[in-house]
């Protein structure tokens, strides 16, 4: 009876023994399948892409500008990526790539229209003008590159969070147009020895609920317009994006 008893406990030991292992191989199983997908999530938050879309607001400011020669505001189209690369505590690193239209206005230009002319009745060619006075604008399509800015995004909670950034752009003038009413003229031609490519920088705020995200950013180039125009670019941008 007794060595009954004593296989019996010996059983009962080695099988709580078992059971303890498979319990916890099963334990350290499920945690190694869980862990890598969660690792996986984690990263992919460290990074994102946003497409933006809005207008843009430019002039020019610098030393040729006087109270007789005021420049007004162009508003263009302003669009393109943006990428981010989250670090720690919500700061992080990107680059953008957009397309933009700059430029500025100018208000009652005068004009002076050639309309040919005529021979009057003595025989002389009397040349024919007409001058009147009309609204200028200069819009240049651009191609703008960031390739580094720095920012911190402050999540308010998992939908909201707001973020500010700075960073360097080069711009690259792809075709410009100067037009007074029906009048119109190349920038190549309009400008002379214009800057085709410039450099600046930008800063930027910007608030995200969950995949929407609306920005507000202001640029300032630091090369003139053109050689002999002591002015440079100043943009003041507003989008909505989404993140992807």
């Amino acid at each position: 009876m007794k060595k009954i008893l004593l296989i019996v406990f010996v059983l009962s030991i080695v099988t709580e023994t078992y059971a303890q292992l498979v319990e916890s191989r099963t334990m350290l199983t499920s945690y190694d399948i869980v862990q890598p997908k969660k690792k996986e999530k984690e990263n992919k938050k460290k990074k994102e892409w946003k497409f933006r879309l809005g207008l843009s607001a430019s002039t020019l400011t610098g030393d040729d500008l006087d109270s007789d020669f005021k420049l007004g505001n162009h508003t263009g189209y302003q669009l393109g990526f943006e990428y981010r690369r989250f670090g720690k505590r919500g700061f992080f690193y990107g680059m953008e790539f957009n397309f933009a239209s700059r430029g500025y206005t100018v208000d009652d230009v005068t004009v002076t229209k050639d309309n040919g002319g005529y021979y009057n009745r003595y025989g002389y060619w009397v040349p024919d003008y007409t001058t009147y006075t009309d609204d200028a604008k200069l819009t240049c399509h651009e191609f703008e590159w960031v390739p580094v800015n720095f920012g911190y995004r402050y999540d308010i909670n998992k939908d909201i969070a707001v973020s500010t950034r700075i960073g360097l752009f080069v711009n690259a003038i792809i075709k410009g147009t100067y037009t007074v009413g029906d009048y119109e003229q190349d920038y190549y031609d309009y400008m002379h020895d214009p800057t085709p490519c410039n450099v600046g920088i930008k800063w930027g705020i910007g608030a995200q609920w969950k995949k929407l995200a609306v920005d507000f950013e202001i640029q300032k180039s630091f090369i003139d317009h053109a050689e002999d125009f002591a002015a440079s670019e100043r943009a003041i941008n507003f989008t909505v994006g989404y993140i992807f």
